[in-house]
């Protein structure tokens, strides 16, 4: 993120809870892996309701590390655009 001069030196990941359905109004994944772990601990159709694959194509996000060099700018480009579809989903 840095070669495009977007600092996320503050970010910090951490385990999905089942709390989090009640904390936020949308739940994104990477993949389908953590699609259906998200869904298992899902307690209601609302919670169901808020969970989404990332990329509202459909497509799983890839972990950079194995796409090589050139992995880490594929994968920051699949995200500008899957992050621009959903603010114009939602915010359009």
């Amino acid at each position: 993120m840095r070669a495009v001069g977007i600092d996320i030196s503050g970010q910090r990941s951490r385990k999905f809870v089942r709390g989090d359905f009640a904390k936020f109004d949308r739940i994104l994944v990477m993949d389908r892996a953590n699609l259906k772990d998200v869904l298992d601990m899902a307690q209601s159709e609302e919670d169901e309701a808020k969970v989404a694959l990332f990329d509202p194509s459909g497509a799983e996000v890839p972990d950079p590390y194995y796409g090589g060099e050139d992995g880490f700018s594929a994968v920051r480009e699949q995200v500008r655009q899957a992050s621009e579809a959903w603010l114009d989903r939602d915010f359009s």
